[in-house]
């Protein structure tokens, strides 16, 4: 089957060389956004059970500030779900020392006025054991046929089937140095951004005809929320009733998730990290499922939706 072929080609070339989606968030992921002032940070990964990486300070910089003012208030915003607890510390000056305490994403907002303000976003993680690679588990479930039938774009080195049935690709980080450059920080959105490029490459070297040459086609933030991947995007899908109450609606979207163990069995737990904060090896397994993602938060089978035979 391909996608075993898939495998092995990926890495033979670099040998040689996830609720609804928030793929709205904008590049710099600061939902307020700056304006006249800024901060020392736009984005910062914290983790609870590091020694040396569970606090940041934040400075801000007034230097363009319009105001008269040199008061700085510092407030927070809930970001997705699971929304990360944080500890704010007294502010000294224009400073002011961010602690994570629980984990999911929030955004720091220091404010002067209606027209100077800055924000930045905190991803709040628990252990940091940096991860040595990355495996890609992509599925797009047959069962939402509907949405995907006239637009998806299936690489040349792949067929539906095996995008149906589920494919796996494994990224270690001296390939993304390899490929990026020594020192390249190691996280899920390059290790991504390496698997691309390296599928790509593969159908370079197999497919003679430039013409014919179909390549894996995405669209990511900076910070790795996904616009599109395989030109598929977001659609809202079906409503849902629970004991005849309405509940949401089905999403059909690029869901993503982390393997995690329960006793001796591997499953999957929703994951609401952009890519870019993705460093470590509790998220090393992920998966990437164009399905119906329910509002109930129900997770795929591990480690592919288990398609029913017609």
């Amino acid at each position: 089957m391909k996608s075993k072929i898939i495998v092995a080609s990926l890495l033979a070339i670099l040998m040689v060389v996830t609720v609804m989606p928030m793929n709205w968030s904008e590049d710099s992921d600061a939902l307020t956004g700056n304006s006249n002032i800024s901060l020392n940070a736009q984005h910062v990964n914290l983790y609870t059970d590091s020694p040396t990486q569970s606090s940041f300070v934040f400075t801000v910089d007034l230097t363009n500030s319009t105001s008269q003012s040199t008061t700085v208030t510092w407030t927070t915003n809930a970001i997705g779900t699971p929304q990360a607890t944080v500890q704010l510390s007294a502010t000294t000056g224009n400073s002011i020392t961010v602690t994570g305490t629980g984990a999911g994403t929030i955004e720091i907002v220091a404010t002067v006025d209606s027209e100077n303000y800055a924000s930045a976003v905190v991803a709040v993680q628990t252990g940091y054991a940096p991860a040595t690679s990355f495996t890609f588990k992509i599925q797009v479930d047959e069962s939402v046929s509907s949405y995907y039938a006239n637009s998806i774009i299936v690489p040349s080195n792949v067929d539906i089937v095996d995008l149906n049935d589920g494919i796996s690709m494994t990224v270690t980080k001296a390939q993304v140095e390899a490929r990026y450059g020594a020192g390249t920080t190691f996280n899920a959105l390059n290790a991504f951004k390496c698997a691309m490029a390296a599928q790509n490459e593969i159908i370079d070297q197999t497919v003679t005809d430039p013409s014919q040459r179909v390549y894996w086609d995405y669209s990511i933030s900076d910070y790795g929320w996904f616009n599109t991947f395989l030109g598929l995007g977001s659609y809202m899908g079906d409503a849902v009733y629970e004991d005849g109450n309405y509940i949401g609606n089905y999403w059909i979207y690029w869901a993503q998730y982390h393997a995690v163990q329960n006793g001796t069995t591997t499953e999957w737990a929703f994951n609401n990290y952009g890519f870019y904060d993705i460093e470590t090896d509790e998220y090393a397994t992920i998966g990437m499922f164009f399905w119906a993602s329910p509002p109930t938060m129900d997770v795929p089978d591990y480690p592919f939706i288990v398609v029913p035979e017609p």
